[in-house]
């Protein structure tokens, strides 16, 4: 329990101090910086913990909250700009495919490993993806 409330004192504080830092997404990025700051300077005993339940319900509430901006006019937009999004995406992945399997041959790690480090995507989805796949290094 004292982890825990170490952890939301963290997340608490980083994102007030990025909110008036006027930081784009103090509410995701403040947290994530001061909770990883904590997890590399605090001990193990204090070191930040959350629990994966209230991480899940945290996950609905972003989407949830995306999921609002999307309207009829957003997706009219999106259907002008497909090919060229389309595109562009395949080309992010390839790229990061290539870069993945350069990185993984001159460093010596595993590909699954840097593959997980080199996919585009938000942070926080790669984080909770990198953290509940098996297999991979921390």
């Amino acid at each position: 329990m004292i982890r825990f409330l170490i952890t939301l004192a963290l997340a608490l504080t980083g994102g007030l101090l990025f909110t008036l830092l006027h930081v784009p997404l103090s509410w995701l990025l403040g947290p994530m910086v001061f909770a990883f700051i904590g997890s590399r300077l605090l001990k193990e005993k204090r070191r930040p913990v959350w629990p994966s339940s209230i991480r899940d319900t945290a996950l609905i509430m972003i989407g949830y909250s995306i999921g609002l901006s999307l309207t009829l006019d957003t997706i009219r937009q999106m259907g002008h700009q497909l090919p060229t999004m389309v595109l562009m995406t395949v080309l992010l992945l390839l790229f990061s495919g290539l870069i993945a399997v350069t990185f993984a041959k001159l460093s010596g790690l595993p590909l699954p490993t840097v593959l997980m480090g080199c996919i585009p995507g938000g942070l926080s989805q790669m984080v909770i993806l990198a953290v509940s796949t098996r297999g991979l290094r921390q």
